[in-house]
């Protein structure tokens, strides 16, 4: 299991629409205190509401890893992405990806995380958890709940979603999913 190192940077690349940021959505409305702000390239028209910064600021400001915060049709990470994924990998930051496509398929980005010794993690589709699932655990010390995006191996079942609310039931891992 792969522990994501906080707080996180969201990156939005050039996306046009909500939806396909909903992965950066729900993390910056179910654990604001874990999102340091939020990054997009030119052309991008989705914000998140969150200070705007570049990688270098944002691992100035103490974030460990950026987050590839959006879900686009196919779940393939655009080429023209790559540079400024490395760009965040060459200022220090872990970089997360839930997408098909394996950061670790591109060269100039296994290059990068080579030169700064951090992680290019890749979730897809063998992975619960996945940042695009929102996992979450009940903080057991304060009744908030403290977001905790994991890669764990995918569950057989899952549990049955509470009626009327966003939240699904603990299971016996003590995992909650929420949907917004």
């Amino acid at each position: 299991m792969h522990r994501l190192r906080k707080p996180y940077l969201l990156f939005l690349g050039d996306v046009q629409d909500k939806l396909t940021a909903k992965t950066a959505f729900g993390l910056r409305d179910w654990c604001p205190d874990d999102v340091v702000g939020e990054w997009s390239l030119p052309g991008c028209t989705v914000t998140l509401g969150l200070a705007r910064m570049s990688p270098r600021e944002a691992a100035a400001r103490g974030a460990g890893s950026i987050i590839v915060g959006i879900a686009p049709t196919g779940g393939t990470l655009p080429a023209h992405w790559v540079t400024e994924l490395a760009a965040a990998a060459d200022a220090g930051l872990d970089v997360v990806s839930g997408l098909h496509t394996r950061l670790t398929s591109f060269p100039e980005l296994l290059q990068a995380a080579s030169r700064r010794a951090v992680r290019l993690i890749d979730g897809g589709r063998k992975v619960l958890g996945s940042i695009d699932r929102r996992v979450f655990h009940e903080s057991r010390s304060t009744s908030k709940w403290r977001c905790e995006p994991q890669l764990s191996p995918l569950s057989p079942c899952w549990p049955r979603r509470v009626p009327g609310s966003t939240c699904w039931p603990l299971t016996t891992s003590g995992v909650v999913s929420m949907w917004p």
